[in-house]
Order: C-alpha cells, then sequence, then structure tokens
C-alpha cells in the first residue's frame, strides 16, 4: 500500500519514542522490547477479525458487499479471506470440537465462495 510507508515510519518513531532509543536501533528490535508483533501482522490480525464480525451477522450490509466483491474475483478480497481460511483451518486444528461438520467440510474444503455459509459458531474468534 501507498500509505504504508508513511503508517511503517510513524510507527517506527513511536516505537523508538516509547523505548527511549536514541540512536537508529532496527524495527524487529524495537518491537521485540515492546512485545508486539509486526505492523504488518497486526493489520493482517485486525483484516481477519474485520471479516469474521462482517460475516458473522446476516444483517450487515458490507457482508453483501464482501460477496459480491468475492463472487467478482477482487484480488484484494480473495488476499484477505485466503487469510480469513488460514485462521479458520488452524481454528478447526485446535477447536475442532467447537465447530459442526458442516463447517469443516467447508474450511478443508477451501472455497472461498463458501466462507458465508458457516454457521455463528465458526465465526467466533474467541474462546469464549
Amino acid at each position: 500500500n501507498s500509505n504504508m510507508s508513511e503508517i511503517n515510519s510513524l510507527w517506527y518513531r513511536v516505537s523508538k519514542a516509547a523505548v527511549g532509543a536514541v540512536f537508529n536501533v532496527s524495527s524487529v528490535i524495537l518491537e521485540v522490547i515492546l512485545g508486539v508483533p509486526p505492523l504488518q501482522v497486526f493489520a493482517r490480525i485486525v483484516a481477519i477479525k474485520h471479516y469474521l464480525k462482517v460475516f458473522s451477522d446476516t444483517q450487515d450490509i458490507h457482508q453483501i458487499f464482501v460477496i459480491s466483491q468475492l463472487l467478482e474475483r477482487n484480488s484484494t478480497i480473495q488476499y484477505h479471506l485466503r487469510d480469513v481460511l488460514k485462521f479458520l483451518k488452524w481454528k478447526s486444528g485446535h477447536f475442532s470440537r467447537m465447530m459442526n461438520k458442516a463447517d469443516l467440510n467447508i474450511i478443508t474444503g477451501g472455497d472461498l465462495t463458501l466462507l458465508p455459509q458457516l454457521s455463528q459458531e465458526a465465526y467466533k474468534y474467541t474462546r469464549g
């Protein structure tokens, strides 16, 4: 993204100030000291949560848009939904007893167009 370089620069300055570093320090070292994931990883986590939230509410107007863009093969939507599918595959591997068989079949099938058909339980990203 074109904005990402500006955001990364700001993130670096904020991280450097939070640590109290005077000299230039690698951003990786700053993130380890602060105990936060890299900004790109954090952005992907937020995107996954966003899409799970959109799919969990059948009345959400964003869901209609996402589904239409998915059917039109929008590469950006597909990229983000592949991340959602990776998360769901991880979740099904660790918490499969919390998912029904239909959800497991959709997730293991890997068809992105079927993601909106998952049950409400499948969209949860917390343990509770």
